[in-house]
């Protein structure tokens, strides 16, 4: 156990990761906002949030790859 300890007290924590799960909260709430407050239908709009997350996720995806290829 103390011998893992540096390994954590010197990690640097990968902002992407945030970044992700950010956008793909914001798809979902946005998309659900206009299905309960604009009358989206509930199939474009999910249809959409998925979109949308996938398009995020295909983001940074790219970043990854070129920064580790």
């Amino acid at each position: 156990y103390k011998q893992m300890l540096s390994y954590f007290e010197n990690a640097k924590a990968d902002e992407r990761a945030f970044q992700i799960t950010t956008k793909c909260a914001d798809s979902i709430k946005e998309e659900m906002e206009l299905y309960f407050k604009e009358d989206k239908d509930i199939d474009a709009a999910l249809e959409s949030a998925q979109t949308r997350m996938q398009e995020a996720m295909d983001e940074v995806k790219m970043v990854v790859e070129g920064v580790y290829s």
